[in-house]
Order: C-alpha cells, then sequence, then structure tokens
C-alpha cells in the first residue's frame, strides 16, 4: 500500500465529492489495490477523481462502483472487478 496516495485520493474524495470520511478511506485502499495489482496501468488519483465524475449514477456508492468497473473493462487481464468495489464479493457483486 502506498501511504500517501491513500491519503491524498481520501482527502480529495471527502472534499470535492463530499465522501463520508470513513468510505473515502476504504474507497481509497480499493484504489491503492487495483493500482498494485495493475501497476502498468499507471492509475493516479486524478484518474480515479475523474472517472467517478464521469459516471452516470449519483449516489456516491455506484458512481465509485461504476468507475473501478470501468477501469478494470479497460485493463485486458482483469475480468473481476469486485475486490475494487465497496460490496466486494456479496450478492449482487458485479463482474466485467
Amino acid at each position: 500500500m502506498t501511504d500517501d496516495f491513500i491519503e491524498t485520493l481520501a482527502n480529495r474524495l471527502e472534499e470535492e465529492l463530499d465522501c463520508p470520511d470513513e468510505v473515502a478511506g476504504e474507497i481509497a485502499a480499493k484504489a491503492d489495490t487495483l493500482r498494485a495489482d495493475y501497476e502498468d496501468a499507471g492509475f493516479g488519483v486524478q484518474d480515479f477523481i475523474d472517472h467517478i465524475h464521469e459516471a452516470p449514477y449519483e449516489e456516491f456508492a455506484r458512481q465509485w462502483n461504476w468507475a473501478v468497473g470501468d477501469r478494470c473493462h479497460e485493463l485486458d487481464d482483469c475480468t473481476d472487478s469486485r475486490p475494487y468495489r465497496l460490496e466486494g464479493f456479496g450478492d449482487v457483486g458485479a463482474t466485467n
């Protein structure tokens, strides 16, 4: 995990998107795991922020899940985005 990345993303989620701090921390940790799992993709803080803004939903959790699912879809070898979504592997977790 990259503490600086997690802290920066969590702060921006809270400040720019009014995300509750506990959710922002969870999302930032999941984003950091995605970055570590797919280092060659070069995902940065701004990439995640921009993608959340592009989400076609109003509820923040759905925005994040859409954004991470879309990011995973762009990766040739990512066939399951559930580890990075807020719901994780729950009954309604989606795959790509």
